[in-house]
């Protein structure tokens, strides 16, 4: 991996901070060339949409501190699905907000693959149960919510789901997979929240069985 920090730091950093890691595949052992140059393109594009979104947090009627920094996190290698993540913290017009982008690919073809193309291939019961996808944001809903809590007992203790309940039902999950499962993590705005956890969700459809690019 080729990672690249972009900065760009007003006269008073406090009140102007826009950092963004650039991140290339140079080379790997589990991608051909034709792969590499197709996950290459997508990112130089999520790259330019980084840096539009960034810099759509600044209100000018806004006189307080704002920034966005998007570090990258780690890539995940699976047998047919690669996921690069990037981690997000930014203030926009006195508003914070912490959540995780995953960009997620074919192995086999190099093109991203859709939150909902994960879950039909991976977790196609959850999708049954009346989840949605948004925005490529995994909305899960009662009953897709009532499967995620069975999967995850040991992580919703009394407290937590007291907590969050509500807003674990309505939020918009990013979505992207690790080892043998898929990894669920809502948005938020309060660091160390109790609700801030990542949720996992069991294969359903093994990775060794999954011919489809």
């Amino acid at each position: 991996m080729i990672i690249k920090t972009q900065k760009q730091i007003g006269e008073q950093a406090s009140y102007q901070n826009i950092e963004i890691d650039k991140v290339l595949i140079k080379s790997s052992e589990k991608l051909g060339n034709a792969q590499i140059k197709r996950i290459n393109s997508e990112l130089q594009r999520l790259n330019i949409s980084f840096h539009k979104s960034a810099r759509a947090c600044y209100d000018p009627q806004w006189p307080g501190p704002w920034g966005h920094v998007l570090k990258y996190e780690k890539t995940n290698f699976g047998k047919n699905t690669l996921s690069i993540l990037f981690d997000i913290a930014e203030g926009c017009s006195g508003q914070p907000n912490f959540e995780t982008f995953a960009a997620n690919f074919s192995i086999p073809t190099g093109k991203p693959i859709s939150t909902r193309t994960l879950l039909e291939r991976y977790a196609p019961s959850i999708l049954r149960a009346g989840a949605e996808v948004s925005s490529d944001f995994l909305i899960l809903g009662d009953d897709a919510f009532a499967i995620l809590m069975e999967q995850n007992e040991g992580t919703f203790s009394p407290e937590l789901q007291q907590s969050c309940d509500f807003f674990l039902r309505r939020a918009g999950f990013t979505v992207w997979t690790e080892a043998n499962r898929l990894v669920l993590l809502p948005p938020f705005q309060v660091q160390n929240s109790i609700c801030h956890k990542r949720y996992y969700l069991q294969v359903e459809r093994s990775e060794r069985h999954e011919a489809r690019p």
